[in-house]
Parts: structure tokens; sequence; C-alpha cells
């Protein structure tokens, strides 16, 4: 049988989104209403079985993770594994696809060809522009974020450090290039030595404190 991959999430999994005359605010209170109800962690297999039409199944990234795990070599496990749609904002196309040398543009211009990875477009610029206002956040972190509200996505992929505040304030469910690695390793897609060798490749291209690279280093290692 195929191994799958089920994230459970950085931050917790919410009904937000952007419905009509719903604010940032309602949102919010929306998120804290959820996980009074079912706890403070909510896993992502649990809203997989959810079948409402309420819910996207859906999985957004921003640029900063996507070129991580593609220069770690994990976006094609990633895209093989995972078991729902991944989609990216215009602009997120155009932060990991602008140099054509690049090795990891190119690996990620082929998941696009390959119709793997969805682009979308963020219509509601007036969200796009307030996210980027009140969280000091780039136009692709920007994009990314409101789409997966526009979309009611269940995780965002996402290293950027604002960002990350963003989802967190929003009670938008997220993951790093490191918690990939390691959900990775824990479902048994990776064997011991190739997950460090991984591991060293997101050190060098990302800016990790060296707390949160150890930590992943022995929770790989624990699996071994």
């Amino acid at each position: 049988m195929q191994k799958s991959i089920r994230f459970v999430p950085h931050g917790c999994l919410s009904e937000a989104g952007t419905v009509p005359g719903t604010s940032c605010r309602s949102i919010c209170y929306d998120f804290l209403a959820m996980r009074n109800a079912f706890g403070s962690s909510i896993h992502v297999s649990f809203l997989l079985e959810l079948r409402m039409s309420y819910f996207v199944i859906m999985i957004v990234f921003d640029a900063s993770t996507l070129i991580l795990i593609a220069k770690a070599e994990l976006l094609d496990l990633f895209l093989t594994r995972v078991n729902v749609p991944v989609a990216i904002p215009s602009e997120v196309e155009k932060e990991c696809c602008g140099s054509k040398k690049a090795l990891d543009a190119i690996i990620i211009q082929k998941a696009l060809d390959d119709s793997r990875i969805e682009v979308l477009t963020v219509r509601n610029r007036r969200l796009v522009a307030k996210l980027q206002a009140d969280f000091s956040l780039g136009k692709g972190e920007a994009e990314a974020i409101a789409l997966a509200l526009n979309e009611k996505a269940q995780l965002v992929g996402i290293d950027d450090k604002n960002g990350i505040d963003a989802c967190k304030v929003l009670g938008i469910a997220f993951t790093t290039a490191v918690g990939i690695l390691i959900r990775s390793r824990e479902k048994g897609l990776l064997e011991g030595p190739d997950a460090i060798a991984k591991l060293v490749l997101l050190a060098k291209y990302g800016r990790y404190k060296h707390s949160i690279i150890e930590d992943a280093r022995l929770k790989l290692e624990a699996k071994s």
C-alpha cells in the first residue's frame, strides 16, 4: 500500500474564510469557538473526513517553503504522497520561477507544467493589501494567506516569520519546510541518513535558528 502524508500542522485548523460580511475579527472569533469546542489541537486527518461543502481540501504554499523543499529535494516526494490539491497564488509563482537558471526554479516550474501544483489568482486585492499592512508581509506571503482564506484551505506552507505570525493570529493552520521533512520521516517515506542530509540542506538555505535545526535533528534521529 502506498503511504500518503497527513499533516498535524503547527497551527490549529479553523473554519476561517472570507465569507461576505465576515471580518478578520469574526474569523478569529470563529477560530476560538472551534478551538474551545474541539480542543487546542485539531488534526488535518479529522477535517479530511468532514465532507462538508464549506471546506475545500487544499494546501497553499508561500514561496519560502516551496523553494526550500525544492532545494532540499523534498518537493517531488511531497507531491507524490500528499493526497490533496496543492495551490499557489500568481505572485508566488513569479517569486519561485523568476530565476529560470536556478535548480529549484526548474523543479517548481516542472511541477507547474505537469499540473501537480495549480496557480490561482487572488481577486480580493483589498484583503491582500490589508494583510500586507497589518502584518508587514511581502506581496507573495499576503497572497498566499489571502488565497488560503478565500479557498478555506486546510493548510499553509510558510516559513516567513511575519507570515507565520499572521497565520497564528488568523487561526490558519500552517507548516514549514522542516515540518514537512519531519512528517515525511515519521511516515516512513525517508530513511534516517537521507532525512538528515535534507535537514542539512534546509539549514543551509533556510533562516532557521540553531535550536530549531537541532530539535528537528533529534526528532529525525529518534526514528532511526
